[in-house]
């Protein structure tokens, strides 16, 4: 599958190569940053990921809405975390849970109109590490075609009652998948 205009144009804004950002597709150098970076230079739109193996060492935030995920499908475009300690592999997530509490703190509205697709996430190398979570990610916010292998949690998604999944495949997960509610702590 190849990233044209009009295969996604429902999606508006910016459209974005992670590959300008200095990504390396042959999974020997770490990607994380410069995928970063790639979300974090646009307000809107797609961040594509071409076919090829994305090395990661530490978690990826689109913690923003409107930002779009995208590669060149799931037996195409792998993003594998590689370190053990890693909690999340890919967030979409507008604030934060506490473990000990167990309480959520929401830093704003949810997120809207985000989504990750067309790509596998492959977490063999993590231990105790979610592969995606939603948090918060409702009004149009999706998982379309992705393929999660290998983690503890294939994806969470909490508070993020309107959220899609879409033709995804979870497979060798301690759990495939789970929704639940979220605590909303007051400071």
């Amino acid at each position: 599958m190849s990233l044209t205009k009009t295969t996604y144009s429902m999606i508006s804004g910016a459209v974005v190569n992670v590959l300008d950002f200095g990504a390396d597709p042959s999974g020997v150098a770490d990607s994380t940053q410069s995928i970063q970076d790639a979300i974090d230079s646009i307000t809107a739109g797609i961040v594509y990921l071409p076919a090829g193996t994305y090395k990661t060492t530490s978690k990826i935030s689109a913690n923003k809405s409107a930002i779009n995920i995208i590669g060149a499908g799931s037996d195409a475009t792998y993003i594998r975390p590689t370190s053990a300690v890693m909690t999340t592999a890919i967030e979409i997530n507008n604030g934060s849970w506490n473990d000990v509490t167990e309480v959520y703190s929401s830093t704003g509205i949810s997120i809207g109109s985000s989504s990750i697709q067309d790509l596998t996430l492959s977490g063999s190398a993590t231990t105790s590490c979610t592969g995606i979570v939603f948090a918060r990610a409702t009004k149009q916010c999706h998982l379309t075609r992705v393929k999660v292998v290998g983690f503890s949690v294939g994806a969470r998604m909490y508070g993020s009652w309107y959220a899609k999944v879409n033709q995804c495949t979870f497979e060798s997960n301690d759990i495939g998948m789970y929704t639940d509610y979220e605590k909303i702590g007051r400071a």
